[in-house]
């Protein structure tokens, strides 16, 4: 059925966001332990390019959960 469709999607985002937010935190903590500046720099900018993602996993989510709510209008780039 298109809601059992609809919570498998769910699903999906919520594991692919606790993916992404466990891979930052796994980040964070290099950046903060690294002594070596390249280091530093590769961690910062893998950081940046997965906080967007996150984002989008999450607004995702969101949009899923709420696709039935007549009151619900969407997210900026995402329309229902």
């Amino acid at each position: 059925s298109s809601a059992a469709s609809d919570v498998y999607k769910r699903q999906q985002y919520d594991a692919s966001a606790a993916l992404v937010a466990g891979r930052l935190a796994q980040l964070r903590l290099a950046l903060r332990t690294t002594g070596d500046q390249e280091e530093a720099r590769r961690l910062r900018r893998r950081i940046a390019e997965l906080r967007p993602m996150l984002e989008q996993c999450r607004r995702l989510t969101q949009l899923t959960a709420r696709y039935y709510d007549r009151s619900f209008c969407g997210y900026g780039e995402y329309r229902i």
